[in-house]
């Protein structure tokens, strides 16, 4: 039967010697030789077992550093961070045009961020048509512009709107001159739409350059219109491929206009059956209009008069793919100022409150 060495048996009784009472234990020459032999070998064969397993693991750590390194040098690092970009077409940057301080004939044009509402001066210039409803852009350094030349009032003729491009170091470059000019700068700035509201609309290059133009007969589908429909410039895509516009009378919109810049083909949407009213908003990625029958109010009187009326106003998206209509949300005398968040979001005055709605686009 086998004992383990480890365990303490109690009840056997310990191994009897030969030795003598209180007499010193001496060994023969030949016991004390071997056990120093056995001291020596395991010694020696703990210092083997020690230096394998140095060795050992050396070895490991060392294939373990090789290892990661050729796993980190077959991994595949992103070499650009992502960018995030927004759906809209609105630009980041807006413009805020000033009277200079000091002279009263130039006008101080500022860069706002419209996130923090931070304005900070880009240049002070003469001759701005500050009274334009849009008179300005801002893209990426550059500074778009129109400025009234040799106008003195009424009934001077003798006279003409310019369109300049300003860059990041200020130097001007008159792009085109036309009466009554208004202007639409592509997101990648590559071209330019310019109107003069009833004769024509002709696109540009950043240089200035004519790329293409057309007259209202080849935007409308109404061939012959005897009330002569002004041309108005809404939006580029945020790819800057597709140009919207939309014809107008008075201030209601009668048709839109889509031009594909890769073939310069036109596609002419009649919405004069629709309820348009003065408020609208575009979408000009995902081809849909909301608006409301508000009316058009250009007084005090009428305001107040409507405004005693009660009438039900009416929120719509319209679809020009579909030639769907929606209603979306209805108020009593309320405006609703939609606008477009994104691609699929759509955000207007609630109309039982102070606040603002959103309705999501399928």
């Amino acid at each position: 039967m086998e004992t383990d060495i480890n365990s303490t048996n109690t009840s056997q009784p310990l191994p009897q010697t030969n030795q003598i009472p209180n007499q010193p234990i001496i060994e023969p020459r030949n016991n004390k030789l071997v056990k120093m032999l056995l001291y020596i070998i395991c010694a020696v064969v703990f210092m083997a077992i020690g230096a394998f397993g140095f060795s050992f693991f050396t070895r490991s750590q060392s294939n373990t550093i090789v290892n990661n390194s050729n796993s980190n040098s077959n991994t595949i690092l992103p070499t650009n961070t992502p960018t995030i970009t927004t759906n809209l077409a609105e630009p980041f940057y807006t413009t805020v045009t000033k009277p200079n301080q000091q002279d009263k004939s130039k006008t101080d044009i500022y860069i706002k961020n419209s996130k923090t509402g931070e304005e900070t001066l880009f240049i002070t210039l003469s001759d701005v048509n500050t009274e334009h409803f849009h008179n300005s852009e801002y893209h990426k350094g550059n500074l778009y512009v129109v400025r009234r030349i040799g106008y003195d009032g009424y009934p001077d003729n003798d006279w003409a709107d310019e369109l300049w491009k300003y860059d990041s170091s200020k130097n001007g470059l008159k792009l085109f001159s036309l009466k009554g000019l208004q202007f639409l700068v592509a997101p990648d700035e590559k071209l330019i739409a310019i109107a003069d509201s009833t004769s024509k609309l002709v696109l540009i290059d950043e240089k200035g350059t004519n790329i293409k133009e057309y007259v209202i007969s080849q935007l409308s589908t109404v061939q012959a219109d005897p009330r002569e429909p002004a041309i108005g410039l809404n939006e580029w895509t945020t790819d800057s491929k597709n140009l919207w516009g939309n014809l107008f009378l008075g201030p209601i919109a009668q048709e839109f206009f889509q031009i594909n810049t890769g073939v310069w083909n036109v596609s002419k949407y009649d919405v004069s059956s629709l309820s348009f009213g003065d408020e609208k908003a575009l979408n000009s990625n995902i081809g849909k209009v909301a608006y409301s029958d508000f009316p058009a109010l250009f007084d005090v009187d009428s305001a107040n008069e409507f405004k005693a009326s009660k009438k039900k106003v009416t929120l719509y998206i319209y679809d020009f793919n579909t030639k769907s209509n929606k209603v979306i949300n209805t108020s009593i005398v309320k405006q609703f100022n939609p606008k477009w968040i994104d691609n699929n979001t759509l955000e207007y005055n609630d109309p039982n409150s102070e606040g603002r709605l959103t309705y999501s686009v399928q």
